[in-house]
């Protein structure tokens, strides 16, 4: 059944005036209706999507300065050595300010040097990143060359130190874990844990579990699942199985 509009026409030269015309009212076609609800479905979906995270964020996400008051401990025995990924030392000086003037040290680049000042900012360059590839073992040395991707070996050689983004509010050596830390993530449908904010004692053994994971996953493609937060998260899990006394998460 056709719907009409009835509408008066006035000085028309064709027809008298006042005459009524009946129209027949255009319907949606069968095609702009289905691209209508598929466009619905899409932002419907996308916002279902959104809610575990926004849900989990909400309920475990607190205060940072009244979390660490409440864990406030003795100053750990970690030395205390900050190491910077940056492209220089002109731009991680910059970058970590919020670092040095609490913990104000030297800011220098790495050059193979192994004794530092306490508080010593080590600024981690590519060209120092592939140095210290150099000098470390040829297992090492074999899993880096597989790393198609500069994100990739930056992530690889990122596993000793912090990232310069960081904005330190309070003194966080009071609030390392001995062993090894690695900062919780809010992206929990995704991964476990980030490889943005990393503590650790000397040569702790989950570093070698994380390269031989790295190893592992030659085929792996992508960022996050070959040396990012995903590959991390599922090396911290495993590690977890055999060591879960000196592995844990920063919670801030």
């Amino acid at each position: 059944m056709s719907t009409v509009v009835k509408r008066k026409l006035k000085g028309s030269p064709t027809l008298p005036i006042h005459t009524t015309v009946e129209e027949p009212l255009v319907a949606p076609t069968t095609k702009s209706r289905k691209i209508c609800n598929a466009v619905i479905y899409l932002v419907i979906s996308l916002h279902l999507a959104l809610i575990p995270g926004a849900l989990y964020q909400y309920f475990n996400t607190g205060d940072a300065c009244k979390m660490l008051d409440e864990l406030h401990h003795e100053e750990s025995s970690i030395p205390p050595l900050f190491h910077v990924q940056s492209p220089s030392v002109a731009a991680a000086s910059k970058s970590i300010s919020s670092w040095t003037s609490i913990y104000p040290g030297p800011v220098v680049e790495y050059t193979g040097q192994t004794m530092f000042e306490d508080h010593t900012h080590l600024v981690w360059t590519d060209a120092s990143c592939a140095l210290i590839i150099s000098e470390s073992n040829q297992r090492i040395q074999k899993i880096y060359s597989t790393l198609a991707e500069s994100i990739q070996r930056l992530d690889f050689c990122r596993y000793v130190y912090h990232d310069a983004d960081y904005v330190l509010q309070l003194p966080i050596l009071n609030y390392v874990p001995e062993g090894v830390g690695v900062v919780e993530s809010p992206y929990r449908y995704n991964e476990d844990v980030q490889n943005s904010l990393m503590t650790s004692s000397p040569r702790h053994k989950f570093w070698i579990w994380v390269v031989e994971e790295v190893g592992q996953r030659k085929g792996t493609k992508g960022v996050l699942g070959r040396t990012g937060p995903k590959m991390l998260s599922d090396a911290y899990m495993k590690f977890k199985t055999i060591d879960s006394g000196t592995v844990s998460k920063l919670d801030c």
